[in-house]
């Protein structure tokens, strides 16, 4: 089938980008995913991968596994590849339902997931709302809180450029949910996004300067 549950690592960066065995192509965070029936047998290697990816526990079944109902996860990234902000393999969710899998890996159905992957498949996302900055490459520094937040949450900058940002918030999915321009002058570093609306759970917030800043995407939590 092409996988049995999906391990979600939204990390919105070069996702049109291969991430393959090399781990040399702007994409380091990578994991080794585990399997059991029971937390009395042993675990078995089901695969590896890297961002979202479609686990298949085939593995597990071979070796005498009814089924698998504990899942591990093993970050292997190399971290000699890291810069700056990339983070490792950080589990942002998993996805057992068989009928989401099913519709993640044919595009069928009304909450297909586009930005699931498997090894073989290079081009299953949607590169528009990803940051193409190569790792490090961000150098401004920004910050959002409270986080998590149920209502607002305000982003400042620790230093003053006059100039426009687009401030733009996408879920897991890479759905844009709020659009918000920010005028920075001297005296205005920090504005309100209003939260309310949206459901619980991540989001990714972008921000894009009209004179090219450079600025890291921000994970925030709406509880």
């Amino acid at each position: 089938s092409g996988g049995d549950l999906i391990v979600v690592e939204t990390s919105f960066g070069r996702a049109d980008q291969n991430c393959g065995l090399t781990q040399t192509e702007n994409y380091p965070e990578r994991a080794e995913f585990w399997g059991t029936e029971s937390l009395d047998k042993p675990f078995v290697k089901l695969q590896e991968g890297c961002r979202t990816t479609f686990v298949d526990v085939k593995n597990a079944i071979a070796a005498g596994h009814k089924f698998v109902k504990y899942l591990k996860i093993k970050d292997i990234s190399d971290k000699n590849l890291f810069e700056n902000i990339d983070e490792g393999y950080d589990v942002d969710g998993v996805i057992v339902c068989p009928e989401n899998v099913l519709a993640t890996i044919t595009g069928a159905g009304r909450k297909a997931i586009l930005a699931g992957r498997t090894e073989d498949k290079k081009s299953v996302f949607k590169a528009d709302f990803f940051n193409r900055l190569s790792n490090g490459a961000t150098t401004n520094e920004i910050k959002v809180f409270p986080n998590p937040s149920s209502s607002k949450v305000t982003i400042a900058l620790e230093s003053i450029v006059n100039e426009e940002i687009s401030l733009k918030i996408y879920d897991v999915n890479g759905r844009l949910q709020v659009e918000k321009t920010w005028q920075v002058r001297e005296g205005t570093n920090q504005v309100e996004i209003d939260l309310t609306h949206l459901s619980r759970g991540l989001y990714l917030i972008q921000p894009i300067s009209n004179k090219g800043t450079t600025y890291q995407n921000m994970k925030v939590v709406k509880e």
